[in-house]
Order: structure tokens, then C-alpha cells, then sequence
């Protein structure tokens, strides 16, 4: 006899991923028309130069450092785009953006993200929309962090990707931190080999040194720092001199660091301290756009169940930023979208009892600590000060700011111990 309830369910799960589909191509054609993948272009370029034996580089100390336009990534990064190379421009952008869709999607997949509703909702996210629609390397990074996390039992497989992620990128160098603080010395040494190795070929290989790459950096960060959302620059807009900014910066993240190991010795939690470390590293960064924040969806999903941690980095995203050239009937519909969809995660009523308990959870274990109630409430207070009476900071920094203060803050100080994921066996 046929079974009416399970076919109303497996017509309704095909309706679901027919619409999903449907709908991924549409939010894919659309929004990539919007830009000129500017950040794939230059990655493109520069792998055209180094197959023709011409230095990809721009003269260092000349403007065109921080033209937006300039390869200023490691020598080796340009041979990884070398492939897109025999494809023509515009089909080597189309094959990118789904390179980087499919990145954000297949690392969901590998930190345990099951739930289709979800999917749209890290996907919705603008940041998410920002980080592929301008062609950058981050979603290709999230999927190396959830690799790393994935494989974590794996030495070789964690020293590699971290390895790779932290020199394409220099300022996810905490991540190194991770290994040690969980003592995974085995995977630390593989690490440091391929540094070397990537630096060998970088810097002895390539037609930039060591010193003159530092040089580099350094001349963008002096630029573009002072337009991004970096911490030295928030700094900077009290009137702080770029040196002093710099040194609050570093010494910010030096007490985060403690206070993770600190909550490591309590908690044993691993997710704590990766999660940590890319706080951190978003505080170090000197040059922080808003497509580095799609790095916080790892953050958040190591320490909050899916639902949660969906919402939380949708709704916060659209607050930040607004993806470039959107149009308002776009934006408004994501809105709509978002704003449905995660009331159907929370089984369509925030007054759920498994939501409320978790909450519930937290705020128990949170209020009997009134330093750590005081660490967070300090500088809400500060922040929304410099939003309110305008200390030369903007709102959406102000915003940023507490996704890259509070928010790891109140993670790390709301992590209770628990037993750690099954792991690959080696």
C-alpha cells in the first residue's frame, strides 16, 4: 500500500532542493554580473606573467603598489591560478566565482552544516556574496580552515593546508598557535616544512626577496589600512599615531591569546582555540575589508550549533555591508529571504524550548562570572559611544568592531567543556 506521508515528504524534500538549485543559479548570474571579479583579474594576470617569465610584481615603493590592481600575494600563489590561464578571461571568472561558491558550500559541508535552510543562510549572507563577487581567495581559505578542522587527527593533511592558508595570507599566522596550544607538535613540524618550502620558492625562486616582499606589504598596509576596518585603524581615528596603533593592536591580540589558553585549560576545547586564533588574526590583520569576515562563519560554527550560527552571521552581515551594485530589489529580497528563513530553523517560533534552553544555558554559565560580564560590557559601552556621538568612527565600524571583539569574547567566555568531535582515524 502506498504510504501517503512518505511520499508528501520525499516530493517535498526534491521540491526543496529544485528550489534551492533554482534559486543558486539565479543569486550566482546575478550578483556576478555586478563586478569585474577585480581581485581574480590581477590573480589572473599574475599567472599569466609567471608562465611568460615576467615578475608579477609592481615597482615597490610606486604607487601602483596599492592600486587595487598589483599582485602582492607570495610568488607561489600565482602559479595555483596558472591553470585558469587556458581559459579566456571571462570563462576563467565564471569558473572562479564557482570554484568559490563551491568552496563556501563544500566547507559548511565539512564543519557539519546538514541543514539545507542553512546553506541559504551563509550563502544569503552579504558578506558571503562580497567575498566571491569580488573574486578574492577567502572562501578558498574558509575551506582550508574547515579542511584543517575536518582532518585535524591527519598531520600531514593539517600541516599542509594550515601552511598554505597562513603564507597566502600572513596574517593568519595564529593558526600556527593552534597546533601548539593542543600540542599537535607533529603537525606543527610539517607545517614549518612547508613554509620553508613555499619560501624557498617565493623568495629564493622568485624575483622578490624575503625583505623587499616585507617592503611591499608594508606600503599597502600604510595605504589601504587607512581605508579598511582594521583595528589600527580604529585606533588611528582617535588620533594615535600609525606605530602606537599598531603596537594596541598587537598587544589586543597578545590578551586574547592568553585569555584563550587560559579558557583551553578549562575547557579543553579545541574549537575554542581555532575559533580564537581567527579572532585573533582578524585583529592583527593591518588591512581588514569586509570580505574577510566570511572567516567568522568557522568561528561561529565551531562553537554554536548550525542554527544559531547560521542566523547570527546572516542578519549581522546585512548590518555591515551591502554588496556592491546589489540594487534594491535584490537586497530586499535576500532580506526576505534571510528574515523567513531563519524563523523556519527555529522551527517557525523564536519561543522554541530547545532554542530558549540553549540561550537559557548560556546566560547560566555566563552570569555567575562578573569580571567576564564586565570584559564584555566595558566595551559595548565604548563602542556604541563612538557610534552615538561620532568619535570619527563609523556606525559600520562600530559594527565590525563588535563582531571582531565581542563576539569572540563572548564565544570564548560562553565555551563550556564538552566532549571533543570524532575525528578521521589516521
Amino acid at each position: 500500500m502506498l504510504n501517503i506521508k512518505f511520499l508528501g515528504r520525499t516530493v517535498a524534500e526534491y521540491f526543496r532542493l529544485l528550489a534551492f538549485g533554482f534559486g543558486l543559479v539565479i543569486y550566482v548570474l546575478y550578483f556576478q554580473s555586478r563586478v569585474n571579479q577585480s581581485d581574480f583579474q590581477v590573480l589572473y594576470s599574475s599567472a599569466d606573467a609567471v608562465i611568460h617569465h615576467i615578475s608579477p610584481y609592481p615597482a615597490v615603493g610606486s604607487p601602483s603598489v596599492y592600486s587595487g590592481s598589483s599582485f602582492v600575494y607570495p610568488y607561489a600563489v600565482a602559479y595555483l591560478f596558472v591553470p585558469f590561464t587556458w581559459l579566456s578571461p571571462s570563462q576563467a571568472q565564471y569558473t572562479f566565482v564557482l570554484v568559490s561558491v563551491a568552496s563556501v558550500g563544500l566547507a559548511l559541508w565539512l564543519l557539519g552544516v546538514r541543514r539545507l535552510s542553512a546553506y541559504v543562510l551563509f550563502l544569503a549572507a552579504s558578506t558571503t556574496i562580497v567575498a566571491w563577487q569580488m573574486g578574492t581567495l577567502n572562501p578558498l581559505f574558509v575551506l582550508g580552515l574547515a579542511t584543517a578542522w575536518r582532518f585535524r587527527s591527519k598531520a600531514f593533511v593539517i600541516g599542509a593546508v594550515v601552511s598554505s592558508v597562513a603564507f597566502a595570507k600572513l596574517f593568519l599566522l595564529p593558526l600556527l598557535v593552534w597546533l601548539i596550544i593542543t600540542r599537535r607538535f607533529r603537525a606543527l613540524a610539517y607545517a614549518l616544512a612547508f613554509l620553508a618550502v613555499l619560501a624557498a620558492v617565493s623568495f629564493l625562486g622568485g624575483p622578490l626577496s624575503f625583505g623587499h616582499y616585507l617592503t611591499l606589504l608594508g606600503q599597502l598596509s600604510r595605504h589601504e589600512g587607512a581605508r579598511g576596518f582594521s583595528t589600527s585603524f580604529v585606533v588611528r581615528s582617535f588620533g594615535l599615531s600609525q606605530n602606537l596603533s599598531e603596537i594596541i593592536s598587537f598587544s589586543i591580540a597578545c590578551l586574547l591569546m592568553g585569555f584563550i589558553y587560559w579558557r583551553y585549560r578549562a575547557t579543553e576545547s579545541e574549537a575554542l582555540v581555532l575559533a580564537g586564533m581567527i579572532g585573533i588574526s582578524l585583529v592583527i590583520t593591518p588591512i581588514l575589508w569586509s570580505s574577510y569576515l566570511l572567516l567568522v562563519t568557522v568561528v561561529l560554527l565551531l562553537i554554536f550549533s548550525t542554527e544559531v550560527a547560521a542566523i547570527l552571521y546572516a542578519l549581522l552581515s546585512w548590518v555591515i555591508v551591502t554588496p556592491d551594485r546589489a540594487g534594491i530589489m535584490a537586497v530586499a529580497s535576500l532580506l526576505i529571504v534571510v528574515m523567513f528563513v531563519s524563523i523556519a530553523l527555529l522551527g517557525w517560533s523564536p519561543l522554541r524550548p530547545a532554542f530558549m534552553n540553549e540561550i537559557r544555558g548560556h546566560l547560566e554559565r555566563f552570569a555567575p562570572k562578573p569580571k567576564l560580564v564586565a570584559a564584555v560590557l566595558v566595551p559595548i559601552l565604548i563602542f556604541g559611544a563612538t557610534a552615538v556621538f561620532d568619535f570619527r568612527i563609523q556606525p559600520a565600524i562600530a559594527v565590525q568592531l563588535l563582531l571582531l571583539y565581542l563576539l569572540p569574547l563572548a564565544i570564548l567566555v560562553l565555551t563550556r567543556k564538552r566532549p571533543q568531535a570524532a575525528c578521521q582515524s589516521e
